[in-house]
């Protein structure tokens, strides 16, 4: 029969071991003795540890309380749970809702997991300073199963964390494989994006996490929007001209993407869009303006010699069709390149004038 297990090995991030540190983390192998700062070795070791919440109350002592001046009779009959909960009142965190939460949602019958520590640690603060942990993990098998070994790391700081298991890179790799190879861009956009999204989560301040997807946006603009994305600010008319319209600044797509009414301000709008390819949503702002602002400029003298050519050679001009092959014409004659919107100008100027 073959068995499995899980081993883990990494460190606590923190300014010294304190009596709390000790009593939460001991069942994760906490060395017994000194003050380490800075880091502190922590271990699930399948076949030696023991790190059910069981065992964390085990090590929740009467010395514990009695150095924290918590006087409650009884103590010996206690379950790890009332021990937590007379921390959390004499810290006065019983209140918050991660406290809350926690007591609500915890099976105190199964194993103790990190995060649920740290953030106990957080609230019951005498000085230590923790942070967080860094952390490697894996499963195995006693006998050589397919996909039954793997392993996994996580990073828990106090700005950012990111947790990453050899599995789910494995699947990731392999659903964008089968999506390029069936053509489906849309799917490995996909699959990217919320890929690159799950890693951006991991910025604890909403501010700074917003400051750093537009820097990625604007990193990446000169390979998914070919040199412009809504991150780079106002499009110009050429600009628009040249993409036909706006692309999603997350996954590319402009096929998938629809928009609110506009919002008219002065010489700007602004559009709030949405992509259902990846689920992004942005707001794309223009800069109204005439075709004097286009790059390059507005070839004036060109216009009127063309025009004025057309005129002096008494050219039939019923329509705009004819005014069109007139100035085209006559543009050939002169050596004057006129773009598509100055033809259309001339256009204008030939029928109104």
């Amino acid at each position: 029969m073959a068995n499995n297990y899980y081993d883990m090995t990494g460190v606590l991030m923190l300014d010294s071991v304190t009596p709390i540190i000790r009593a939460l983390f001991t069942a994760f192998d906490l060395p017994a003795d000194g003050d380490a700062a800075g880091e502190v070795y922590i271990a699930a070791v399948s076949e030696s540890s023991s790190h059910s919440w069981e065992s964390v109350g085990d090590n929740i002592d009467n010395d514990l309380f009695t150095a924290l001046g918590l006087k409650v009779d009884g103590f010996d009959n206690f379950t790890v749970e009332e021990k937590l909960q007379h921390l959390a009142d004499h810290f006065k965190v019983s209140d918050k809702p991660e406290i809350v939460s926690f007591f609500e949602d915890t099976n105190f019958d199964e194993d103790a997991d990190l995060d649920s520590l740290v953030m106990l640690a957080g609230g019951f603060d005498d000085g230590h300073g923790l942070t967080g942990y860094r952390i490697e993990g894996c499963w195995h098998c006693s006998a050589a199963r397919l996909f039954e070994f793997g392993g996994h790391g996580d990073y828990l700081g106090k700005h950012f964390a990111v947790s990453e298991s050899s599995n789910r890179i494995v699947s990731f790799g392999q659903r964008v494989d089968i999506a390029l190879a069936n053509g489906d861009v849309s799917d490995a956009t996909k699959a990217i994006s919320q890929h690159v999204a799950s890693v951006i989560a991991g910025i604890s301040d909403e501010v700074i996490r917003a400051q750093v997807l537009h820097g990625l946006i604007t990193q990446l603009a000169p390979v998914t929007t070919g040199g412009w994305s809504p991150a780079n600010g106002v499009m110009t008319d050429l600009q628009y001209t040249t993409y036909r319209g706006c692309r999603c600044p997350s996954c590319g797509d402009r096929e998938q993407l629809s928009g609110q009414s506009f919002s008219i301000d002065a010489g700007t709008a602004s559009q709030t869009m949405h992509c259902e390819a990846c689920e992004a949503s942005w707001s794309d702002s223009y800069r109204l303006i005439g075709y004097s602002d286009l790059e390059g400029g507005l070839d004036h003298e060109g216009i009127n010699r063309v025009v004025a050519d057309v005129k002096e050679r008494g050219v039939a001009v019923v329509d705009a069709g004819d005014a069109a092959a007139a100035i085209s014409d006559s543009g050939d004659e002169l050596g004057v390149g006129l773009r598509q919107f100055e033809i259309d100008i001339a256009v204008s100027k030939l029928i109104d004038g």
